[in-house]
């Protein structure tokens, strides 16, 4: 089945938010090398935008490519703003954004793991990830699946060892 997609800088309901930000950007001067961007050739440089002197994707056994901190961020601090296509049809690299619409990003969100105490917060008004945690150099970055997809693309059981671990993750519609 073939679906619209759009690019969020191009004009969705997005488009004035990642607009705002690239005008601030311009504005303090903040520019970045193509070689640092995830989204080269996808997008314009923004504000608070993930890049390689931030971040790495890395292999990991047993869960794929996982996004880890390359530099501290405290609590509540902005970790990156995330950018990608809207589309009407989940994948594995999307997160729900409203009912029947995804935005998915395979370089930097998509490679965000689950945790069941995770060490980011995801806002899917703002395509913002904040810490709720410090995360340290070398954290994979996590967040919580079930706080945004009301079913998972692909359910799976947990292994975070969390204190609070959910086991079997399927999405917010089974949370209790």
């Amino acid at each position: 089945m073939t679906h619209s997609i759009t690019p969020i800088i191009e004009g969705s309901f997005f488009h004035s938010t990642l607009r705002g930000v690239v005008e601030a950007e311009k504005e303090h001067g903040l520019i970045f090398e193509p070689a640092l961007r995830f989204y080269h050739g996808f997008c314009e440089p923004y504000l608070y935008e993930p890049t390689k002197d931030k971040f790495q994707v890395i292999s990991t056994a047993g869960k794929g490519e996982a996004l880890i901190a390359l530099k501290y961020f405290e609590v509540g601090e902005i970790v990156f703003i995330f950018n990608g296509t809207l589309m009407n049809e989940q994948t594995l690299f999307t997160l729900q954004v409203a009912e029947g619409q995804y935005i998915e990003d395979p370089f930097v969100m998509g490679k965000v793991l689950h945790a069941c105490d995770p060490n980011m917060v995801a806002d899917m008004q703002t395509l913002t990830f904040r810490a709720t945690k410090p995360i340290q150099p070398n954290d994979l970055l996590t967040m919580d699946y079930e706080t945004t997809e009301d079913e998972l693309y692909r359910q799976f059981h947990c292994q975070c060892k969390a204190s609070n671990c959910r086991g079997h993750i399927q999405g917010r519609k089974w949370v209790k």
